[in-house]
């Protein structure tokens, strides 16, 4: 055994390289208690690590000879000098420099079972310089690529994985291995080996062996304590099997990209995603976060924080999960075809851009998303689109995916649930596109059909979001606020936007269990609703809104606009469409106004021919200025009806109260300056 000058920085060391034992999941394969210490006197320093040896490194900056293998039965155990709350890198180990293009003579290590463990130091290989790439761990079930029949044991404690090119770890193929991470942070990887089409530069796929600049696994992963992902190129991690990744603590995974040379780039197969700069997993993979996750400022084409493909994520957490200013397309945040989510504590999701596609924060097609604890979506854009669609283009062409809809979240074929309050402020969807918000549609081509559905069980609050279509949300599914909602200041901005709330288009309902509010819209027609079958849905008898009759079930509207005379400020109503409003619970019309400056006109509900609401009794075609409850008896069948005499209409209380109790109602908010769209559903 070498001992060191320093005594007590070597038995500290030694203290930490048993530490680093204890992860060992293997119990028969333990790091030799010898330790080897070796110094970097002239850095750097030159070294060779041979299996059954334990080595202590100094600070400094040493060079692999060559690169270390571990077979099965066989123990290496490195271990250097850094410390937590301290800057990476007082000791590095630099991987070996060979001949460019040799990337597999370039690894620090290769595996084919048994234990390796590394832990306080940075594992640096030469990303970004003059060699072709080189460094990281390697591990496969064995070297000749048959079973072995031993599992590797790989653990990290305390390490900074930086600039290894093509992954920093990877496991391709040993799918019972134990691999361990603790406190490690993965900074400025790259992954080299992709490429594209020549003839067709938009179908991109692996050179190389798949994965990520970071972590690629084929087994399940642990990560322990603090894990950082930040700055890796084509990727975080990547699991494309049914496997199990844990983080046990807080992860971190910010300023990633993955971007291929071409905007509209797509893969070639299931394994070669564009999506996913941040974590990406397939094929039946399983993500568990049991600590705080923040995925910021990642960047690239679709979930540039998390991109799943019949996976599941889970966040268990009660520590708020936050997706922060990612930027890309189809959605930024997350991107999920197939896949479930479930999201058991606080979400933020905000200052997320698509700038262009479709989802300004989340993308959701066969999915389920489930919110357990309170979620806010805030201040999330849609920028624009390549290709603006119609109902008419999203029946005959669903798999073009190009949807442009989506200010925070696109929902295909998907189901969306809040079992806890959400609030939905300040998002936008610019240019030709539709739901300021939140797009909902069901998919329907060919023998394919799946239905979507946007429910939430608790309060949902819709606050100041803009819409060319649909202010706040579009839809041609169905859409429940079992316990109400408020809409306060969304608006339609195109010309002829329709729905300043909502756009309800198609075979759908738009329904309500409890207590709802819509104040202070606009649009250019239906100032709060509109609803409308559209041309394209052959049964469009059942579109319409539904108030559930449960005596909590009521409604107050007043200060919406409609910029069109004849509009309906509050409400429109197109052909085959319908409104029931339940007589249990009051449903109150205050000052809504339709056209513009000194022609507005009080006008709450428009129904066109063959549209109808109804409380009691059905009431059909033409306008209607209500002053108090629709429903109360002294409306019926009226296209004007006051509050009664002696009372008037307090805002405060939205409802007529008598004059006592009165005071002078607030003038409506003015429309925003409208801009050009095209035509979606019934327009």
């Amino acid at each position: 055994m070498q001992i060191p000058s320093n005594n007590n920085a070597y038995w500290g060391c030694l203290l930490l390289l048993s530490s680093l034992c204890c992860f060992t999941a293997a119990a028969t394969l333990q790091c030799p208690t010898d330790v080897i210490y070796l110094e970097s006197v002239a850095p750097p320093t030159l070294i060779t690590l041979k299996v059954g040896n334990s080595y202590l490194l100094g600070p400094g900056l040493f060079v692999l000879a060559n690169t270390g293998e571990v077979a099965a039965d066989e123990v290496l155990c490195v271990t250097g000098q850094d410390r937590s709350g301290v800057p990476a890198g007082v000791t590095r180990l630099v991987s070996p420099l060979s001949p460019l293009g040799d990337n597999s003579t370039q690894l620090h290590f290769t595996q084919y079972g048994g234990l390796l463990q590394v832990g306080n130091l940075q594992l640096q290989g030469r990303a970004g310089s003059s060699s072709s790439g080189g460094g990281g761990v390697l591990i496969k079930r064995s070297k000749d690529g048959s079973d072995d029949g031993q599992a590797a044991t790989f653990v990290a404690k305390l390490v900074t994985f930086k600039s290894n090119s093509p992954r920093a770890v990877a496991n391709d193929d040993d799918t019972t291995a134990s691999l361990t991470f603790a406190n490690c942070a993965f900074i400025d990887n790259v992954y080299d080996t992709w490429g594209c089409d020549e003839n067709r530069g938009w179908f991109c796929y692996f050179l190389g062996p798949p994965g990520a600049a970071g972590v690629t696994t084929a087994s399940n992963v642990t990560f322990k304590g603090s894990t950082v992902f930040r700055r890796n190129s084509w990727g975080a991690l990547y699991a494309a099997s049914p496997v199990t990744v844990t983080f046990e603590g807080s992860l971190l995974v910010a300023d990633n990209t993955k971007q291929p040379a071409y905007r509209n780039a797509m893969a070639f197969d299931d394994l070669t995603s564009t999506d996913g700069a941040g974590l990406f997993a397939s094929g039946a993979a399983h993500l568990l976060f049991l600590g705080a996750a923040v995925f910021r400022n990642n960047t690239g084409a679709g979930g540039c924080g998390l991109a799943l493909r019949g996976a599941k994520a889970t966040f268990q957490s009660s520590r708020t999960v936050q997706f922060l200013a990612n930027r890309g397309s189809y959605g930024p945040a997350i991107n999920s075809y197939n896949a479930s989510i479930a999201f058991n504590g606080p979400v933020l999701v905000t200052g997320n851009t698509a700038l262009w596609g479709a989802g300004g924060a989340l993308y959701l097609e066969f999915s389920d998303v489930t919110f357990n604890a309170a979620a806010t979506v805030y201040n999330n854009t849609l920028n624009g689109c390549t290709v603006g669609l119609s109902c008419t283009l999203l029946l005959l062409l669903p798999d073009f995916d190009d949807g442009c809809a989506g200010g925070a979240m696109w929902i295909q074929g998907s189901h969306v649930t809040h079992n806890e309050l959400a609030t939905y402020q300040s998002n936008v969807a610019r240019a030709s596109s539709f739901g300021g918000a939140v797009a909902i549609f069901p998919y329907a081509f060919g023998s394919k059909q799946a239905n979507s559905s946007f429910t939430a069980n608790k309060m949902v609050a819709f606050i100041g979001n803009e819409g060319p279509i649909g202010g706040a949300i579009y839809t041609e599914s169905d859409v429940t606020f079992a316990a109400g909602a408020q809409f306060i200041s969304n608006s339609a901005t195109a010309q002829d936007g329709s729905g300043g709330v909502v756009h309800v288009c198609g075979n759908s309902t738009l329904a309500f269990g409890g207590p709802v509010t819509f104040r202070n819209n606009s649009a250019s027609r239906g100032g709060a609703v509109t609803i409308t079958p559209g041309a394209w849905w052959p049964n469009a008898t059942t579109t319409r809104m539904v108030f559930s009759g449960s005596s909590s079930s009521s409604s107050c509207w007043m200060g919406n606009t409609a910029t069109t005379a004849a509009g309906g400020a509050a409400l429109r109503i197109e052909a085959y469409g319908s409104a029931l409003f339940g007589t249990t619970a009051p449903h109150n019309f205050g000052s809504n106004l339709a056209g513009s400056g000194n022609s507005a006109v009080e006008q709450d509900i428009t129904v066109l021919d063959k549209g109808w609401f109804t409380c009691n009794s059905r009431s059909f075609a033409g306008s209607f200025s209500i002053e108090g409850n629709v429903c109360a008896a002294r409306c019926a069948g009226k296209a004007v009806c006051k509050c009664p005499f002696g009372q008037v209409f307090v805002p405060v209380q939205c409802s007529c109260q008598r004059i006592a109790a009165a005071s002078p109602s607030p003038k409506p908010s003015t429309s925003p300056k409208p801009s050009p769209s095209p035509k979606p559903c019934g327009l």
